[in-house]
């Protein structure tokens, strides 16, 4: 990490003042899943575990948290505890197939904005409604 430059990008996160994020959904047909950075098995395993969708490749539950799967330890990204540091932390997603992960997101960065469509929206409320 430290030779190809990681190690630096890394911690220019801890003095970002913004961070824009996006989440992943975990269905079959999602980017990942298609374009072969994550085996059906992984993929699977995941879900067995209670994930609902990744953000930076980070995979996480309904509640926020990350998933005990080997998946989350080869990630090489900016890890989420840095994320949580930035003061404006602007989560955008939308689509049905993401209300979940957005729920989970929700939890796990605490986002300062969210910017989503209006039907994801009405998904969330009545998906938090309903766990309560």
């Amino acid at each position: 990490v430290e030779r190809c430059g990681l190690q630096e990008i890394f911690e220019m996160a801890d003095a970002l003042d913004a961070v824009l994020l996006s989440v992943g959904g975990i269905a079959s047909a999602t980017t990942f899943s298609r374009s072969g950075f994550l085996k059906e098995a992984d993929r699977e395993a995941l879900l067995a575990r209670g994930a609902v969708g990744d953000l930076l490749f980070h995979f996480y539950d309904r509640k926020g948290d990350l998933v005990d799967h080997p998946v989350n330890s080869h990630v090489m990204s900016v890890d989420v505890d840095r994320l949580r540091k930035a003061p404006i932390r602007i989560l955008t997603s939308g689509g049905e197939e993401k209300t979940e992960a957005l729920l989970g997101a929700m939890n796990l960065v605490a986002p300062t904005v969210l910017i989503t469509d209006e039907e994801s929206a009405r998904r969330m409320l009545a998906a938090h409604g309903a766990s309560r």
